[in-house]
């Protein structure tokens, strides 16, 4: 027998596989098994330990992919980012924006960070106040709002959140802003991130240091800006270097961003003598129309199936690079129709979408070297299908 492969290590056998070598070994040792009832002491004790011994395969074959950087996945990824590039992953972030609050009752109302509790009916995601105000009787305002649970589940359109959890009489709120949160980084974000730690290092500025330190940045109260996505555009050659940055809620919120960005990228990256020029990213938004086929047995209706596809669609596009997807440097790309498709399909768990139709976009998208593309709207018919309909 030859020695295990690498491949060996990380594919490891499932018990079928493990019972199956058993049985051909026994048969090469001229064991006849033909007479061995199922079910019985020896069938039986094979199976135990074929099944103990696929989970040992599989602990083996977990622990050599942790061991690189392109196979190590999920905790061990980022055991690995730790403790060979310290690097650390990204946490999951909260979904925040703002809401109207409307009072058109006599009564007065204080409302203390956390005492408006607003919900999505759609997707049951709870949202709180984040400051202090009072509601005067027959009167609205605008205040700040954000999720109770981390991630992009909890991500919402203009107008989604518009219930409360305990009503006030005559008071109504609904968000008037996109809310996006964001999962925690996500293991291509990470090995992308391990990859620039050592440009970091360099006193020559290589582009590796600019997207690292980019992403590091942090407000002057130490909270991340959570860029999520960095362009070096290629040098123009008057000793400046031109940075394009953008965060998965799309462009940089606001003017202190961008200077806090700048004071981490060129303090830590840019070589003396050098300047750097950090660009807002320009949102694209996108209103995605299609007609979704669906069987039946996956009990979906229109409703829910639009609740899923516009929790999926704001991850995909927040990973969608700068400029789009492109093979040159420079210049700007496309977002793929047919990729947009496929986070559609992505976005059933059960697997039911079996066709997806779209009217817009009906092509790629272009984008120039600066822009990104954001998820705005979605508009969705389905059509259920039993599966002995299908052609």
């Amino acid at each position: 027998m030859s020695d295990p492969t690498i491949d060996d290590l990380m594919n490891p056998p499932t018990t079928e596989e493990i019972k199956e070598s058993i049985y051909k070994t026994l048969a090469q040792l001229d064991v006849k098994t033909a007479g061995w009832k199922p079910g019985g002491i020896v069938r039986t004790l094979i199976a135990i330990f074929s099944a103990c011994l696929a989970v040992g395969y599989k602990l083996v074959s977990l622990i050599a992919k942790g061991g690189f950087l392109d196979t190590s996945e999920g905790e061990w990824l980022t055991l690995l980012a730790h403790n060979q590039y310290e690097v650390d992953r990204l946490p999951a972030s909260f979904a925040s924006g703002q809401a109207t609050v409307t009072n058109t009752g006599g009564g007065e109302f204080i409302f203390y960070p956390g005492d408006l509790i607003m919900v999505a009916p759609n997707s049951g995601k709870l949202y709180v106040n984040t400051t202090e105000f009072a509601l005067h009787s027959h009167s609205s305002l605008t205040t700040d709002i954000i999720a109770k649970e981390a991630g992009a589940a909890s991500s919402a359109l203009v107008g989604d959140v518009n219930s409360l959890v305990t009503p006030f009489i005559g008071v109504s709120a609904t968000n008037t802003t996109n809310m996006l949160g964001v999962d925690g980084e996500s293991d291509p974000a990470l090995r992308r991130r391990c990859r620039d730690k050592p440009f970091s290092l360099s006193v020559f500025g290589p582009p590796g240091a600019y997207r690292y330190w980019a992403k590091m940045a942090v407000r002057a109260d130490g909270s991340r800006i959570d860029v999520n996505r960095v362009r070096v555009l290629p040098a123009i050659g008057d000793g400046s270097v031109q940075v394009v940055v953008a965060t998965a809620n799309g462009a940089v919120s606001s003017q202190e961003d961008l200077v806090d960005i700048y004071t981490m990228t060129h303090g830590m990256a840019a070589p003396y003598g050098t300047t750097t020029d950090i660009i807002n990213a320009t949102a694209v938004p996108i209103d995605v129309t299609c007609e979704i086929w669906i069987y039946d047995s996956s009990n979906l209706n229109e409703a829910s199936l639009t609740t899923l596809i516009k929790a999926a669609l704001p991850v995909f596009f927040q990973e969608e690079p700068i400029g789009g997807n492109s093979e040159s440097a420079s210049g700007g790309g496309v977002i793929y129709l047919q990729a947009i498709a496929n986070a559609i399909f992505g976005a059933d768990p059960k697997r039911g979408i079996y066709r997806v139709d779209m009217s817009s976009p009906d092509a790629n998208i272009p984008l120039t070297e600066s822009q990104i593309a954001i998820f705005h709207d979605l508009h969705l018919t389905a059509v259920h299908i039993a599966p002995s309909r299908v052609e």
